[in-house]
C-alpha cells in the first residue's frame, strides 16, 4: 500500500525523512533574546509531528500525479486521495495551532523590533543633542572673532601707513 510506504518512510526512527528528508534539528533552538528584557523560545521545527505528518500526506497525494502508482487501478488511487484529503482536513486543525503559534511569535519579534528601533533612535537623537553645539553661542563666538579680526586688520593698516617722519614731526 501506497500510504503505509509513505508511512514508514516518515515515521521510522532513521529511517528515510530522518536521514534523507529533514537534515535540520530535532531539538528546538533555545530562547533567542530580544531585548534586555524578553527573549522568545519557540519550540517548532520541521520535525514536528504535524508538520511531518502534513508532508508525509502531502507526499502520498503527490504520488497520484504518478499515473504507475497503484498500477493505474483507479479504484485503489482514488481510495488513495481520499485517504490523503481526509487526513489533511483532520491535520488542518493541528496545522493552523502550529500556524499561529509561529505567527504569536513572529508578532512579539516584530513588536520587539519596532520598540529597539524606537529606542535606538531615542538614544541617536539623546546623543546628537549631548554633542550638538548651541547656535546662539556660535553665533555669538563668530561675531566675537570676527570683531577681533577687523581690530587687527584696522590695527594693521594704521601701523603700515608710520612712518619716521611723520612720526617726528
Amino acid at each position: 500500500d501506497v500510504l503505509d510506504a509513505v508511512d514508514l518512510w516518515f515515521e521510522t526512527p532513521g529511517g528515510g525523512f530522518d536521514t534523507l528528508g529533514y537534515l535540520g534539528s530535532d531539538t528546538p533552538v533555545g530562547p533567542a533574546r530580544l531585548n534586555d528584557r524578553n527573549s522568545l523560545a519557540l519550540d517548532v521545527t520541521a520535525a514536528d509531528p504535524t508538520i511531518r505528518n502534513t508532508l508525509k500526506l502531502l507526499v502520498a497525494g503527490a504520488l497520484l500525479s504518478d499515473n504507475t502508482v497503484l498500477g493505474g487501478d483507479l479504484v485503489q488511487r482514488k481510495a488513495l486521495a481520499v485517504a490523503v484529503g481526509g487526513g489533511l482536513l483532520t491535520n488542518a486543525t493541528d496545522l493552523t495551532a502550529l500556524r499561529g503559534e509561529v505567527g504569536t511569535a513572529q508578532a512579539q519579534v516584530e513588536t520587539i523590533k519596532t520598540e529597539n528601533a524606537s529606542s535606538r533612535q531615542m538614544l541617536e537623537l539623546a546623543r546628537l543633542d549631548m554633542l550638538a553645539v548651541d547656535p546662539y553661542d556660535a553665533a555669538s563666538e563668530l561675531k566675537a572673532a570676527e570683531t577681533q579680526l577687523e581690530t587687527i586688520y584696522t590695527i594693521t593698516a594704521r601701523l603700515s601707513r608710520l612712518k619716521l617722519v611723520d612720526f617726528l614731526r
